[in-house]
């Protein structure tokens, strides 16, 4: 979190009192100028997180593999 936006928070408590925790975490992440989500490139390789599918084909993988076993498992077909 930025200063300025620590700040802003800070201000905002002083002038209206306490505030839950939802609206802490609102003003943190989408605050129109300070917001993390506003503020930052925050997907892909060179954000703060990527996803297992950015990262590797494995993931997909695995997800299909599974997938067969449970069909093995669970259905039956006549012939």
């Amino acid at each position: 979190m930025t200063s300025i936006l620590h700040g802003h928070i800070v201000n905002h408590i002083k002038k209206n009192g306490d505030i839950p925790f939802s609206v802490f975490m609102e003003m943190a992440l989408f605050d129109e100028k300070y917001g993390y989500y506003n503020t930052s490139k925050i997907f892909g390789k060179k954000g703060d997180f990527v996803t297992s599918p950015i990262t590797s084909s494995l993931f997909g993988e695995s997800l299909a593999n599974e997938f067969v076993n449970l069909s093995k498992t669970f259905c039956y077909v006549n012939y």
